[in-house]
């Protein structure tokens, strides 16, 4: 009976949407030589955000990760002082990684 109801028994679940672009990211830095904050707009839908840092951006393999974090901002460490870092951020959930947000770059004191 319940089949030849027309109601739908099980509801088909949407498919969850890649999360959007991190906006608004700062980075300052801290009183600790070589380190830094960088912090960022959440993004609804995120399971996690990856934070990634170069000092040649240009270059596509430089890129290193610096965590993976649930929280819209991070302190790196072991910076090298007196030079200039770029940092990224983007958010990432089950469907995947979203777009990287604009570069941040920064003097490490």
């Amino acid at each position: 009976k319940l089949l030849s109801s027309g109601f739908e028994l099980v509801k088909t679940p949407a498919p969850v949407p890649v999360p959007g672009k991190v906006e608004k990211i700062t980075c300052a830095n801290e009183p600790e030589s070589g380190t830094c904050r960088v912090s960022w707009s959440g993004v609804k839908g995120r399971s996690f955000y990856k934070v990634q840092y170069s000092y040649t951006p240009e270059d596509s393999n430089s890129w290193m990760e610096v965590e993976q974090i649930t929280a819209a901002n991070c302190k790196v460490y072991g910076l090298t002082t007196g030079s200039w870092a770029y940092f990224r951020v983007c958010a990432t959930n089950r469907a995947g990684r979203g777009e990287w947000s604009a570069e941040m770059k920064l003097m490490v004191s």
